[in-house]
């Protein structure tokens, strides 16, 4: 078993739809069926440096990185981000995170996603490693 920490560091929203919209937004984090949420941020670049801990045990899987933009009635995503596990550096040191460009679809095979597609103008900050072993 591994264990992925993941900091969800901030976003930046881009483009003229971008600038109209009244952001009000969280990053949820999908894993092996266990789901994390940050709190809510407002505005067009919002942190939110928060901290996860996942245990894993398939490496073959991947993080969904999803963000979401709270409304009145219902939420309304804004883009999505698989990571695949194998991607994922092993380290004891937080790092500065690294850019990951958000997608508009899915892409699902069996039911299970497999990625992401149709690039949008946004992008969250996201910093993932499995921690080392103390020895």
């Amino acid at each position: 078993m591994s264990l992925l920490s993941v900091t969800v560091k901030k976003a930046q929203f881009s483009g003229a739809q971008a600038a109209a919209h009244q952001w009000n937004s969280y990053v949820t984090l999908k894993l092996q069926h266990v789901k994390s949420t940050t709190i809510p941020v407002k505005g067009a670049n919002p942190s939110w440096e928060q901290d996860f801990l996942f245990e894993v045990n398939n490496l073959d899987a991947g993080l969904l990185i999803e963000v979401w933009s709270k409304g009145v009635i219902w939420d309304r995503a804004v883009g999505y981000h698989w990571l695949h596990l194998r991607d994922i550096q092993h380290s004891n040191m937080e790092g500065s995170g690294q850019w990951l460009p958000l997608e508009a679809d899915l892409v699902m095979r069996d039911g299970e996603v497999v990625g992401t597609k149709t690039p949008t103008e946004h992008a969250v900050l996201i910093d993932a490693r499995f921690e080392l072993p103390y020895v």
